[in-house]
């Protein structure tokens, strides 16, 4: 069985995602967690088995299903995540006490909180990444004929590979799984794929749509090879939890250097997508790349980045000026800690109590904590891509959307321009595409999938002559 971590929050697909809530009311959530509270329960004699739920994201329903298994011990589970390609992710802790289940994943940061009701079924609040949702469990697994396959077949030109990387904080050795895609021709130019924060797969399954494949479908129109991978922990890829974004940067150069050997181009680069266009500029220095090409690329400092984000997503969701002063706040209590924080620092604790100080409700401080207490989180804010962007001369091609809520292209694309006072940098926004580069008028996540197609074809038309551009002024 392929193991996967769970891709649930969208906003985690694609950036380091923003905090606290995204236009979630607190005091609401309180008050739908004691109506959850006040429902007549009754003891469950066995929870063991299969459960299927749903959880409504805008125009769409992401299917989810929980597994639960008796142990010596207590309880164990399982959270597949249906229409994201089947990602299953084993839950760190499931506790039941009386009629209240809980369960969560602290890596991933979701937390599920719900009790059983008289009818049978489980009623409560998941919460993951600041978002919180209804999510009713009833008893069932979901029909296999709509269960999509685990992973996705192989194109004819693709070719499953295996990159060994070591870990720069533990100097362990591990491998990354992943499929080499080549042209039908002979390949002009090759890239390494490198996904937005957050755990994904190698094919970039976000909202029922494979991003990444997509992208790797276009460049292979276009003479360009691609490399693309689980990230560590997803599919077959090992999982060591890295401690910072150099730790996904030495992966990257590994990648790159597996690029070469396997192909024997002698132009290659990296495509990044959202932190990934940070991480390829990180990984630059060590790499060598020949380019460097940042999709909706992160390379601003992360409070300013999760500042603006959170704001353009509340607007888009229909929030006002209170809604975002009341997540500013929140954000403002929790950065304050992750800017200081020392080695040894309790930082979870610290953040959990600063946050229900400011107002949060204790489970989704809990959850946020979780989150942002761990190491990689804290050696962002230690951390500015600017850096990483000014020390890398090669070209660099950034395409950002033009309602991207999660990563402006105004503002990010300047910065991009304003840090590289050396090498050739060229950016374009393309109008009417969203942060995945699909076709999303208003840019919020909760539309993400809903144009149902994985790259718009504007935004492909774009990049098509952008990329075509680069390769002709740089690879000949």
């Amino acid at each position: 069985m392929r193991l996967r971590t769970l891709l649930f929050c969208l906003l985690t697909l694609s950036v380091a995602p923003a905090l606290i809530a995204c236009g979630a009311d607190p005091e609401r959530l309180q008050q739908e967690m004691a109506e959850v509270d006040a429902m007549d329960v009754v003891e469950p004699a066995d929870l063991a088995g299969r459960w299927r739920g749903g959880v409504k994201m805008g125009p769409m329903t992401l299917r989810l299903e929980l597994r639960i298994a008796k142990e010596d011990a207590g309880l164990s589970g399982e959270l597949v995540s249906i229409d994201q390609g089947g990602a299953l992710s084993a839950l760190d802790e499931v506790s039941l006490d009386g009629a209240r289940l809980r369960f969560g994943l602290r890596a991933n940061g979701l937390s599920y909180e719900g009790v059983i009701s008289e009818d049978g079924r489980i009623v409560g609040m998941l919460t993951q990444r600041g978002q919180s949702f209804a999510l009713t469990f009833e008893r069932g697994a979901v029909e296999v004929a709509e269960t999509a396959p685990a992973v996705a077949s192989l194109a004819p030109s693709e070719t499953e590979t295996v990159v060994t990387a070591t870990d720069p904080s533990t100097s362990e050795a591990f491998t990354l799984t992943g499929v080499l895609r080549q042209p039908d021709g002979e390949a002009r130019a090759g890239v390494v794929i490198l996904s937005g924060s957050g755990p994904q797969d190698r094919d970039g399954m976000i909202a029922g749509q494979p991003i990444y494949a997509a992208w790797a479908a276009l460049l292979a129109e276009n003479g360009v090879a691609s490399l693309r991978l689980d990230d560590r922990g997803v599919g077959e890829s090992e999982l060591i939890l890295p401690q910072s974004p150099t730790d996904l940067g030495s992966d990257a150069v590994a990648a790159l250097n597996h690029l070469r050997a396997e192909t024997g181009l002698n132009c290659v680069g990296y495509v990044g997508h959202s932190e990934g266009g940070w991480i390829a500029l990180l990984a630059a220095s060590s790499g060598a790349p020949d380019f460097v090409i940042s999709m909706a690329g992160m390379h601003e400092a992360i409070a300013p980045t999760l500042y603006r984000q959170s704001e353009a997503i509340i607007r888009a969701s229909g929030g006002d000026d209170a809604a975002v002063a009341s997540n500013r706040a929140l954000q403002d209590a929790m950065f304050e800690i992750l800017r200081t924080a020392q080695p040894g620092d309790d930082i979870p604790g610290q953040l959990e109590a600063a946050l229900i100080e400011t107002g949060a409700p204790a489970s989704l401080a809990e959850g946020q904590a979780a989150m942002w207490g761990q190491p990689y989180a804290a050696a962002m804010f230690q951390m500015d891509p600017a850096d990483a962007a000014e020390a890398y001369t090669g070209p660099v091609l950034g395409l950002f959307g033009g309602t991207d809520t999660q990563v402006l292209a105004g503002p990010t694309s300047a910065l991009l321009r304003d840090s590289r006072p050396q090498g050739e940098t060229r950016t374009v926004t393309i109008e009417g595409v969203d942060h995945l580069f699909q076709d999303n008028v208003g840019g919020a996540p909760s539309a993400y999938g809903s144009a149902g197609h994985a790259v718009s074809p504007t935004a492909a038309e774009v990049m098509t002559a952008e990329i075509t551009a680069l390769l002709d002024r740089t690879c000949g």
